[in-house]
């Protein structure tokens, strides 16, 4: 019995003196480190293969789901803005002094975005990257168009010929900060509008809700309009 306490006591010692130690890091830890944080998983967008010349995302560029518009963006900038003034006063590529473009200009001969000025690249990275205007073209021409309705938002489902499909929605344009047409599926493309006297226009491409017509349109640079981005 003697042995058995003698064992004992250093033990309770032990735990006496440990027990300071304890209270001391117990009260270095506060509520809201990250110790007890939880992390929210990062988004990771969804390459869609209906079969065509390039992937479709799931989702627009700035959203988390297909039914949100996302972010939008001017022509050949890579930053999203919530106001798009009518002008050029704030667009990247414009000298407002001698009133021309500074890039994909006639001088230059540039007709589609390069990767640094791509803004699918910039944000989600990898191979991802703006459509032109021929694989939009090849999306609506290629793919059946079925309008409904996702989490309660207007949308096009657009169904492939392999079974497959995507859902994209009507968000317009923003011209200042007035939403425009949100009735129609406008989406810029990485391409240049190249005929006329000038490269003041990109070309976007834009589906109407409520007769299905699609056409390409042509939309001044520094306007604001949301991505759909591809990869191959």
């Amino acid at each position: 019995m003697k042995k058995i306490w003698l064992f004992l006591l250093p033990l309770s010692l032990c735990l006496i003196s440990c027990g300071d130690d304890v209270e001391e890091i117990l009260d270095d830890i506060t509520p809201g480190t990250p110790s007890d944080s939880i992390q929210t998983p990062e988004f990771v967008p969804e390459a869609v293969d209906l079969g065509l010349s390039v992937k479709w995302a799931s989702c627009n560029l700035g959203a988390t789901s297909p039914e949100q518009k996302g972010s939008y963006f001017a022509w050949g900038e890579t930053s999203p803005k919530d106001s798009f003034p009518s002008s050029w006063n704030t667009y990247k590529y414009y000298d407002l002094e001698n009133k021309v473009e500074t890039k994909y200009t006639k001088v230059d001969s540039l007709t589609v975005l390069l990767p640094e000025d791509d803004a699918a690249q910039a944000q989600w990275g990898g191979e991802w990257r703006m459509p032109t205007h021929e694989e939009f073209n090849e999306l609506f021409t290629s793919c059946e168009r079925i309008d409904s309705t996702l989490n309660g938002v207007p949308c096009a489902y657009l169904k492939a010929p392999n079974g497959n499909g995507i859902f994209i929605a009507a968000a317009g344009f923003i011209n200042g900060t007035t939403l425009f047409y949100p009735e129609y599926y406008s989406y810029w493309t990485s391409s240049l509008f190249t005929k006329g006297s000038h490269r003041k226009y990109a070309i976007a491409s834009r589906s109407d809700l409520t007769d299905g017509t699609r056409m390409p349109s042509n939309r001044w640079r520094f306007l604001g309009l949301p991505i759909r981005p591809v990869q191959p």
